[in-house]
């Protein structure tokens, strides 16, 4: 019997691996020799950097591990490769795998806008490097280039049964002797050995052989960088206009400090710079002050600049700048007198005097002078002197004239409040939620105003916005009007209605004879209660005690009122 070579026999393992769901390198083929001393290796430790783009790390990782149908390693040590998963940008991820010889094999692809779809689009691209990796292990041990990852053709001698092929006119004679006649070497009368067994059948998600190569899932389309060169370390550049600079070809350095009056650029910086004009620097690690403006492709430290300052992937630090800032993610503190602008997420703090928009999730709080946007969502503070607004999910607080927001869980406080939905407390004079309830109310005194106004209800709480008017018959020449603000709490039980409610009044008189008399502040603290007749009707009645601010004395009293609210 002829011998099968063992390099062979470990091509053919190896090859029946590249077409499992799991990484070639990864596994251990079951009965194959280990030498005694050798630790088992398995599995694939996976690194994740999610950097500024908001996606789950975890998630990541099990999706990656169920696309390769494998469990990964708890670390390096432990498995047969790494693989490398860093998110440069809120669309763009970087995947490097690399085998304990030290190869490397990297992918880079553009990511979707949904954060589901952007994980399954990682999991692909891993899965599919993952498998070519394999493929090109595989064709290493056989000693050529890496074309396809199919096993090889069967190769004679090699263990496992071949494909049948046509019978030859004489296997056709042999085979009823061999089928009834006593075998070689056996003494008569002896029955012949019994039939060899059939073959097993392959394992559960084996290709069977002969049978089509199982297709594979396309992968996102890949984009394949040039790889990056090493940047030369520099102590320091002096530039005056680039080119025109210590070094021409400084998109090839990195330097420890740049000096630059008009224009100067960096491959990269790792310490400080300063640059009156414009500075173009690609990742920075330190220090950057410009007069002008500072454009990096990454930074992490401080930017300063009295113009402006543009990252194109994540900031993680401060920048400042007069005239404002723009990020692709932000990680800590961006101030700007004119407006802090973000492409993805933002965690940590926006701080303008005209405005900050996100384009992306907020995590954290927002001030401006202006406005605030965070169309992504928002956890955490939105100030604005004007209106902060914020698609999806607000939690936590929106201080402003202005305030928007979808499903609200927390507070809204301004003038204007508008959402979808308020799992909390909108207080505000006109209180839009689409899946509350808005009531017209009229009402009268015992004072003798009549008093009509809007009610705006969600959940239990209620604010109410309305006018008053002076109908007292023994004041024939007085035109006293007020204006109405009420901020309540109600529960329901069926058709009944009570709970309690603070009334802000603010009366004046148009009168000219009574032009000198000074407004008068009237605060109402009650509890009121009602029946909901018809869904259009409801009667209601009202009692507590009447504070009138006056001069030279506050003044107390009894208050009641009755009234009906309209649907």
């Amino acid at each position: 019997m002829t011998r099968t070579p063992p390099s062979l026999l470990a091509a053919l393992v190896l090859a029946a691996w590249a077409h499992q769901p799991a990484l070639a390198l990864a596994q251990a083929a079951p009965g194959a020799p280990r030498a005694a001393d050798a630790p088992a290796r398995r599995g694939l430790f996976v690194v994740v950097e999610v950097g500024g783009s908001g996606l789950d790390a975890a998630a990541i990782r099990a999706a990656v591990a169920r696309d390769l149908g494998i469990v990964l390693a708890p670390s390096a040590a432990s498995a047969a490769g790494t693989m490398k998963i860093r998110l440069v940008a809120r669309r763009r991820v970087a995947i490097e795998l690399t085998r304990e010889s030290g190869r490397a094999l990297a992918r880079t692809i553009e990511l979707p806008e949904t954060p589901s779809e952007a994980v399954e689009a990682v999991a692909l691209l891993a899965g599919n490097l993952g498998r070519d990796e394999a493929g090109e292990l595989l064709a290493e041990l056989r000693g050529a280039e890496p074309s396809d990852v199919s096993p090889p053709p069967p190769t004679e001698g090699a263990a496992g049964p071949s494909p049948p092929g046509p019978a030859s006119p004489a296997d056709a004679a042999d085979a009823p002797a061999a089928a009834s006649g006593p075998a070689s070497g056996a003494a008569g009368g002896e029955r012949a050995p019994a039939p060899a067994a059939a073959p097993p059948a392959p394992p559960p998600g084996a290709r069977a052989p002969g049978a089509p190569a199982r297709p594979r899932r396309a992968a996102p389309e890949v984009v394949e960088p040039p790889p990056p060169a090493a940047l030369t370390a520099t102590p320091i550049q002096v530039s005056l206009l680039h080119p025109v600079a210590l070094y021409r070809d400084a998109d090839e350095r990195r330097f420890h400090a740049i000096l630059g009056a008009v224009h100067a650029r960096g491959g990269a910086l790792e310490g400080a710079s300063l640059v009156l004009g414009l500075a173009e620097i690609g990742d920075v690690r330190g220090l950057s002050i410009t007069v002008g403006a500072t454009s990096a492709r990454s930074a992490s430290g401080l930017l300063v600049a009295a113009g402006w300052n543009h990252v194109e992937d994540a900031m993680a630090g401060v920048t400042i700048a007069a005239g404002g800032t723009d990020q692709g993610s932000l990680h800590g503190l961006a101030v700007a007198a004119g407006g802090n602008f973000a492409r993805g997420p933002v965690h940590g703090l926006q701080i303008a005097a005209g405005g900050n928009v996100a384009r992306g999730y907020v995590g954290g709080l927002q001030i401006a002078a202006g406005a605030n946007v965070a169309r992504g969502g928002m956890h955490g503070l939105q100030i604005a002197a004007g209106a902060n607004v914020a698609h999806g999910e607000v939690n936590g607080l929106q201080l402003g004239l202005v305030n928007v927001g979808g499903h609200v869980h927390g507070v809204q406080l301004g003038l204007v409040n508008i959402a979808d939905r308020v799992d909390g407390i909108p207080l505000g004079l006109v209180n839009v939620i689409s899946e509350g309830r808005t009531r017209l109310v009229l009402s009268g005194d015992a004072d003798g105003f009549a008093r009509a106004g809007v009610r705006y209800l969600n959940g239990p709480a209620y604010t109410t916005l309305g006018l008053g008017q002076d109908l007292t018959p023994s004041h024939p020449r007085r035109d006293d009007v007020s204006a109405d603000f009420a901020l309540g709490l109600q529960a329901e039980l069926g058709p009944v209605f009570a709970g309690g409610e603070i009334v802000y009044s603010a009366t004046t008189t148009s009168n000219d004879a009574f032009s000198r008399e000074p407004d008068r502040h009237i605060a109402r603290y009650r509890a009121r209660a009602g029946w909901q007749i018809t869904p259009w009707l409801a009667p209601f009645v009202a009692v507590g005690v009447l504070q009138q601010f006056r001069s030279e004395g506050n003044r107390e009293r009894l208050d009641a009122s009755a009234g009906l609210e309209v649907f």
